[in-house]
């Protein structure tokens, strides 16, 4: 039992069930955590843009990222982007 694969352990593998859907249900799952990263992600950008009074030199710093990263993420999140 310890060396089947954790899908099987799992029961995502059974007389019903076949590896495409196994693989189905992994690419949903990384697309949710995908949404999940990005929601957490401009969550913490926004909190740290509050608490450093909006400086994004001193924003970028607290998350230990450059303030081209910085930009280009408030870019990517349509977070105002301008002074």
């Amino acid at each position: 039992k310890e060396n089947l694969p954790s899908h099987i352990l799992m029961g995502l593998v059974g007389p019903t069930n076949d590896p495409s859907v196994v693989l189905n249900h992994r690419q949903n799952d990384s697309e949710r955590l995908g949404d999940q990263v990005a929601v957490t992600e401009k969550e913490l950008i926004e909190q740290a843009l509050f608490k450093n009074n909006y400086s994004r030199t001193n924003t970028a710093k607290t998350l230990g990222i450059s303030r081209v990263t910085l930009y280009n993420k408030m870019k990517k999140y349509g977070m105002n982007t301008k002074k």
